[in-house]
This record gives structure tokens, C-alpha cells and sequence, in this order.
């Protein structure tokens, strides 16, 4: 693995943990793999110390107020007792942790995923993340911070989203029929 993409984790966790408390654990320790995590399973304890800290990272992503979700960040960090260490394990480059030492699954994720969103105010100054805004889409997104800010999760809600929208305003700006028999004249 030749960078360690905590955003793109974050995000790809997100979208396999069912966030009603059904979690699907294979894909979860599936998507800790792909991102170089050495984890084969995941004990009672373990399993619910990381549905909770993914529960809170859900309600970071829903903020929308830059300087609210900049707050939580900080709560996240004063809660997990971050101090940023150089790290080096498990073949992967140097790189910045901010958990404890032997902090659990949780703890890990928060400190890291927190580290990670507050890099990313701080190059863009804005929030490069959030909900999908689609129809029935509830899926999470963290973007590079190029481009404008996104609402969608992929290309195809966004288009989804802008043809509901576009017939949305061809409903409501179509010229009314004629007066007279279902607008057929005699």
C-alpha cells in the first residue's frame, strides 16, 4: 500500500455498515483490509466500541456548518485523547496517528477519521463531504475538494437528481389546456 487514504475509508466503511444497527461485518472487516488494516475479526467488544464511533462519524458528515463540524472534530479529538505520533507498521509508510497506543477499533477510527476531515478544512476551507442529497439514496461521500462542493455520492445521483428536478419544473410550467373538452376544439 503506497498511501494510507483514511477518507476514502472513512467513506467506503460508512456505505457497508448499515447505519440501523444491522452491520455487516464481513464487509466491514473486508473494507479494513483493502485499507491495509491487519484484522481478521472482530470480537462483541470490538464490533460495538466501531459501530459507535462510525455512528458518530455519520452525524459529522450531516453537518453542513463548516465551523459546527470543525467543533465536533475538536470534541472528537479532546475525547480520544489525541497526540500526533509518527507511526510506521504492517509495511505501510510513515504517517500520523493521533489514537493512543493499544486504543481500540473505535477510538482508532475516530482519531484517525477526525485527523483526516480536519486536513481536509483546513487545505479547502470548506466541508468536502456529506449525505448524498439524492431520492432514497443514503449512501456518504468524501470528495477531493476539487471542483465545486458536492451533494451527490456518484455522477449517476446527481444526474438522477437533476432530471427529477428538470421534469419537476416541466410539471410545473407546462402551458394548461385549452378550455373546452380535454382542450380538443369543436
Amino acid at each position: 500500500m503506497d498511501r494510507i487514504r483514511p477518507l476514502n475509508r472513512l467513506e467506503a466503511l460508512l456505505n457497508v455498515a448499515a447505519p440501523d444497527g444491522q452491520a455487516r461485518w464481513p464487509a466491514i472487516v473486508a473494507v479494513l483490509r483493502e485499507h491495509g488494516e491487519q484484522v481478521d475479526h472482530l470480537g462483541p467488544a470490538q464490533e460495538k466500541e466501531l459501530l459507535g464511533a462510525l455512528d458518530r462519524l455519520r452525524a459529522l458528515l450531516r453537518i453542513e456548518d463548516i465551523d459546527l463540524a470543525a467543533e465536533h472534530i475538536n470534541r472528537i479529538f479532546d475525547d480520544v485523547a489525541a497526540r500526533p505520533r509518527l507511526s510506521k507498521h504492517d509495511g505501510t509508510p510513515w504517517h500520523v496517528h493521533v489514537d493512543p497506543e493499544g486504543a481500540g477499533w473505535g477510538t482508532w477510527l475516530l482519531a484517525s477519521s477526525a485527523l483526516a476531515l480536519a486536513a481536509a478544512i483546513q487545505e479547502h476551507g470548506r466541508r468536502t463531504w456529506g449525505q448524498c442529497e439524492a431520492e432514497s439514496c443514503e449512501r456518504y461521500y468524501v470528495g477531493d475538494g476539487r471542483g465545486g462542493e458536492r451533494h451527490y455520492c456518484s455522477a449517476r445521483c446527481a444526474s438522477r437528481a437533476r432530471v427529477a428536478r428538470h421534469r419537476g419544473r416541466a410539471r410545473n410550467t407546462a402551458p394548461a389546456p385549452p378550455p373546452g373538452r380535454g382542450g380538443v376544439r369543436t
